[in-house]
């Protein structure tokens, strides 16, 4: 069985230049990080994020087997951390 592709939808017929003739679609921001997630944001260790929310000072979710920090709940852990004298 063949496909049958629109010669008017062929790749090399869009146009090179951003923003022309293709819709951009926005960006949206994240609701909730993994824990790669979350080593990539913070720079901390899994064990640190891990210790955090073991000692109740990180929030984290289950959905299913994978585990959740909500974006509040980060920015909150992250305000609660002691300054830098």
């Amino acid at each position: 069985m063949q496909s049958y592709r629109r010669p008017d939808l062929r790749v090399k017929d869009v146009p090179d230049d951003a923003g022309t003739s293709l819709p951009t679609v926005p960006e949206l921001p994240k609701l909730a990080y993994s824990f790669d997630d979350l080593r990539h944001i913070t720079g901390l260790s899994r064990s640190s994020i891990q210790r955090a929310i073991n000692a109740g000072r990180l929030i984290a979710r289950h959905c299913g087997r994978r585990t959740l920090v909500l974006d509040a709940d980060l920015r909150a852990f992250l305000e609660s951390l002691n300054p830098v004298q």
